[in-house]
């Protein structure tokens, strides 16, 4: 067994140790130190090459135990490791004739040795390639998710941005709307005043138009309205064309109202004198259902329409015109139906007192005064201005009453039978001022009759 050692060249074995040391098989510390105890014990116990070369065969295993313990007492356990080998591998008896044959035996114990050594390293390194090819895989697996996740960020960034923009330019659009609808109701609003010609103007046209229907006074306010909204507005085209007609409309409607209002007072007053009881003398106490329940039937409706006309004084210059013509209208026909009728009972006060002037005055001024108040608190019926024409009217019935008691006073020459007619005239006169043009008169006369008595 030894004598293969010495065979073989130092260094040669050395160089194919570094060899595998270096690159096959990196020794660890504790490897290196065995190889150390080994070469040693090798140098102690092989025979020198002369010894060697008369050798024909191996020793066997009684004889190079008892030459290696001869040589070294001391046996390391890498030499017990080895001598097992040996022995596992049946080469313990193997003949070595030449150096071939040392290597070949050589080899097949470095081959065992590494097959039984290594066989764990070997197992482990195949778990580790398995776990590492696992590793690949799992980290393939994430390189591929990770990627298509960078992909889904761009597409859901995209996306984001691609919404926002959508959002913002909703946001915009209904901004738009927004404006646009306040624009488009602005528009609709103003517009509304300039359609309202035509509709107005169907209005009017209508054969069937009545203006005590419901629809008469609105229309009048929305005339009222347009007028107002288009003089605020000249600057808009067409504006004083539409402002013309508007007026024009305006002017039509209030002459409707006055038209119907005048065809209304001649009405009544020809329904009221083609009565039976119009016919007769007005006592004082009689035939009020007649010269005035008929025309507080209608002085509502009408006093709403000439309402109409007063609201508008102001602003239209015909609505004056219209006013005074209405005014004039009734009091043409309340004085028809009363001046006759008054005079009448005026003369019956005198037929039937007789000489007694004094009693005849005081019925001629109860029956006036109650007269005036009734024709005072009837014109408020239907006008809610005063007028100097219902003045007019009042005056004309007390003249009725001057002109009887004139020409009797003025016969009169007892100075107590005047001063009873100035006192009754007096009381009369405090309970009603509008009798204060007779009682002016009568005076006049009683201090003339005075004088002259």
């Amino acid at each position: 067994f030894h004598c293969g050692f010495v065979v073989m060249e130092s260094g040669v074995l050395r160089d194919k140790l570094g060899l595998w040391e270096s690159k096959l098989a990196p020794l660890s510390d504790a490897q290196r130190d065995a190889f150390t105890t080994l070469s040693a014990a090798v140098s102690i116990t092989t025979p020198s090459a002369p010894e060697l070369s008369g050798v024909g065969s191996v020793a066997t295993k009684g004889e190079v135990s008892s030459a290696t313990i001869t040589a070294n007492d001391v046996i390391s356990p890498e030499m017990v490791a080895l001598e097992t080998v040996v022995k596992q591998l049946g080469l313990d008896t193997y003949q070595v004739d030449n150096t071939q044959q040392f290597f070949s035996w050589l080899s097949e114990i470095e081959q065992h040795i590494n097959n039984t050594e290594e066989s764990r390293y070997k197992a482990y390194c195949a778990q580790l390639t398995e776990y590492r090819e696992q590793c690949d895989a799992i980290l393939s697996e994430v390189t591929t998710a990770i990627d298509q996740l960078k992909q889904m960020k761009e597409k859901y960034d995209f996306v984001s941005s691609k919404t926002d923009a959508m959002h913002k330019a909703c946001e915009k659009l209904l901004e738009d709307q927004s404006k646009l609808t306040n624009v488009a109701d602005s528009i609709s609003i103003k517009l509304s005043y300039f359609n309202e010609l035509d509709k107005i103007s169907q209005k009017l046209n209508l054969p069937a138009l009545s203006v005590t229907s419901d629809s008469f006074v609105p229309m009048l306010a929305r005339l009222d309205e347009c007028i107002n909204f288009i003089q605020s507005k000249l600057f808009y085209k067409e504006s004083q064309l539409y402002l013309a007609r508007f007026m024009q409309f305006q002017a039509r409607a209030l002459n409707f109202i006055k038209l119907h209002v005048v065809s209304s007072l001649k009405a009544t007053t020809k329904s009221i004198q083609s009565s039976k009881q119009g016919a007769e003398a007005l006592p004082p106490e009689h035939n009020y259902s007649t010269y005035y329940g008929k025309f507080r039937t209608n002085a509502s409706r009408i006093k709403i329409l000439m309402k109409e006309i007063e609201q508008r004084l102001d602003k239209y210059p015909d609505a004056q015109v219209l006013l005074k013509d209405c005014q004039r209208c009734y009091i043409a026909q309340r004085g028809q139906l009363l001046l006759p009728k008054v005079a009448t009972s005026i003369e019956a006060f005198q037929r039937q007192h007789g000489t007694d002037t004094c009693n005849m005055v005081r019925s001629g001024c109860n029956y006036l005064c109650r007269l005036c108040q009734s024709e005072h608190q009837l014109y408020f019926h239907f006008f809610t201005l005063p007028s100097m024409e219902l003045n007019g009217l009042l005056e004309s019935l007390c003249f009725s009453l001057y002109d009887v008691l004139r020409p009797i006073i003025i016969k009169i020459n007892h100075l107590e039978t005047l001063a009873e007619l100035c006192s009754i005239l007096n009381v009369r006169v405090s309970v009603l001022l509008c009798v204060y043009v007779l009682f002016v008169r009568v005076c006049i006369c009683t201090c003339v009759c005075v004088c002259v008595c």
